[in-house]
Formats: C-alpha cells, structure tokens, sequence
C-alpha cells in the first residue's frame, strides 16, 4: 500500500471480566480500522461470529507473539505466552504490514 493512507487504528478496550466475555459478541460489526483489547487474555473464540478476525496475542511489552489472520467463525486459538489479544477486523494485518506499530500506536494513546 505505498501511498496509500491508512485511517489510526482505534482499539475498544475490554478490561473488565464481563466486558471480556462478551467481547465482540457485544459489539457491532468491526470496521476496517476498528479493533477490540482484551487485557488480561490467552484465549479467545469465534463462536456466534459470523464473520472472520484478525487475532493478534501480545506480550507484556505490547510485543507480537502469535497471529491468526481471517480466524473463521466457530474457532478457538490461545497463547499461553500472551498477556493480552487484540481482535481486528478480518484482513486487518494481511493489508497493514505495519499492523504491530499500529496496535502499539492505539494501545499508548
């Protein structure tokens, strides 16, 4: 995407038990440059989503451990490792090659 501008990425925190349960599932559909934090998080899942994420598990040093890219519905993944997970719009990291900078960017603001 050379000279293409990309809108900030803004990330919804979940950081409360329930918040984190219901996750997306609470939420309206993601838009392109839309993302949910769950802090703290290994696991997440797909199940009830109709439509494909990106799942990006971070340490605590906001550092990227593991990516599921276009996760399908009725899906489970986990990090172990991880301290937090970032779900984004499906696609999000395979057209953003600097989606790690972006997360960083949106998660210290």
């Amino acid at each position: 995407m050379v000279g293409v501008a990309l809108a900030p990425l803004r990330l919804h925190r979940a950081l409360s038990f329930k918040a984190r349960l219901l996750g997306l599932h609470a939420r309206p559909r993601l838009s392109p440059e839309q993302g949910l934090w769950l802090y703290p998080c290994r696991a997440v899942h797909t199940f009830g989503l109709a439509y494909d994420i990106d799942v990006v598990f971070l340490d605590a040093g906001l550092r990227v451990l593991k990516v599921h890219a276009s996760l399908g519905p009725a899906r489970m993944v986990f990090c172990l490792r991880a301290s937090s997970v970032v779900e984004l719009h499906g696609g999000y990291c395979m057209g953003n090659p600097y989606y790690s900078n972006a997360i960083r960017q949106a998660l210290v603001e």
